[in-house]
């Protein structure tokens, strides 16, 4: 069987309804078989978001960039 893939999910944070419509995405990809990396589980209040995303973007094998009009 081969690894999860890893993915690195970086997202306009518009408004909650956007911020909403990232996490059903994610959520769907997860029950996917995806191995998804998103702020909204993985990071608290106290996190380093630079390090959040050096690390996130360095061990993802994928990265989906989600954008808005805005």
């Amino acid at each position: 069987m081969p690894d999860t893939p890893r993915l690195f999910t970086s997202y306009s944070h518009d408004n909650q309804a956007h911020k909403d419509w990232v996490l059903n995405l994610s959520t769907r990809l997860i029950k996917n078989g995806i191995d998804v990396v998103l702020d909204q589980w993985d990071m608290s209040l106290a996190s380093d978001l630079p390090s959040f995303m050096e690390v996130g973007l360095k061990d993802a094998d994928r990265v989906l960039a989600i954008c808005s009009a805005n």
